[in-house]
């Protein structure tokens, strides 16, 4: 029982996880330079970056930050940040690259940043999955309670005495050695 309920959570989460697409990424920006980093993106899909800069020294902990499309036009651009987080959707399809610029520093930047992408309509997909996995788990509990039910009868139903038996000791007189 516990086998077949450990499966049926994992396919769930497996379900559940499908539409998306996560990564977490950590470099190193050296000074002076400008480093890019592309994903491919399906019009429609949905994207949300979380930027975080560490190192540098204490009037030097920012770095310039740029997302460009696949025509390479700048869709988002922020100067001199520390973390940023932001959202936009895939207008065209294609390569999108995120553009870490340290050109005007003299110090080394940790970069550490990750990206969500989420399909369109995947959150209509995720509302069908969890109402089919929920569907899944109360329909597993239902049948776990009623084999538990009919063992715990069957369990009860072999210790009884059976009726027989006691219509045959109730008629026959006590025996008695004296």
């Amino acid at each position: 029982m516990k086998k077949t309920a450990t499966i049926i959570l994992v396919a769930i989460i497996i379900l559940c996880a499908m539409p998306f697409v996560s990564a977490q990424q950590s470099f190193t920006l050296l000074p002076t330079s400008v480093e890019g980093r592309g994903f491919s993106l399906l019009k429609g899909e949905n994207v949300t970056v979380t930027l975080n800069v560490s190192g540098g020294s204490a009037n030097d902990t920012t770095i310039n930050f740029r997302v460009a499309d696949p025509t390479g036009k700048t869709i988002e651009n922020y100067d001199h940040i520390k973390s940023v987080s932001f959202s936009f959707a895939a207008q065209l399809n294609g390569t999108y690259t995120l553009y870490f610029d340290n050109s005007f520093s003299h110090n080394n930047k940790t970069v550490t940043y990750d990206y969500f992408i989420q399909s369109p309509g995947s959150n209509q997909l995720l509302n069908s999955q969890i109402a089919l996995a929920v569907t899944v788990i109360v329909l597993s509990v239902i049948i776990i309670a009623l084999f538990a039910i009919a063992e715990h009868r069957y369990d009860r139903a072999k210790s009884k005495p059976s009726v027989q038996n006691l219509e045959k000791s109730e008629s026959e007189p006590e025996k008695h050695d004296y």
